[in-house]
């Protein structure tokens, strides 16, 4: 059986995502001065530079995590693998998995050009999880791995 990641991701501090992610079946990350990541070169250095290019003023750690970010939602997450999304407006937790590779999109929600498909399989209310797994999925990063899952 292969490898399974689960991944954590938010729709922005406020849930500014949300509609996108449940009415169009993605999750999305920002950074939209950066534009199409695709053709950015398949290595972290290269992210690293792009982030800088676009956002100047940022400091050495933010563009380091704001390109790992970038560079495992496009490059180690997979189809098939699982992501949860802690809606903040309905205070549920979804369940999907990712059903196809990046893709550039800024048509829907200019602020998320950033774009995986997803098939949504459930959402159960937050206190089904517990108090660990809470903090985890509460994550101050966007876009976050979760566990490997077999």
């Amino acid at each position: 059986m292969s490898e399974i990641t689960l991944w954590g991701i938010h729709a922005g501090k406020t849930g500014d995502a949300d509609y996108l992610f449940l009415r169009h079946n993605v999750v999305a990350l920002g950074w939209n001065k950066i534009g199409d990541l695709s053709i950015i070169s398949s290595d972290r250095e290269s992210f690293k530079q792009s982030i800088l290019q676009a956002y100047p003023n940022k400091k050495p750690m933010a563009v380091a995590n704001n390109a790992g970010q970038l560079y495992r939602f496009v490059h180690e997450m997979k189809t098939g693998d699982l992501i949860v999304y802690p809606a903040k407006r309905e205070r549920m937790i979804h369940i999907g998995k990712v059903t196809g590779d990046y893709r550039y999109d800024n048509s829907k929600l200019a602020n998320y050009p950033h774009h995986r498909p997803i098939s949504w399989l459930k959402k159960v209310p937050r206190t089904t999880f517990s108090q660990g797994a809470l903090y985890e999925i509460g994550s101050a990063m966007s876009f976050f791995s979760g566990k490997k899952l077999c």
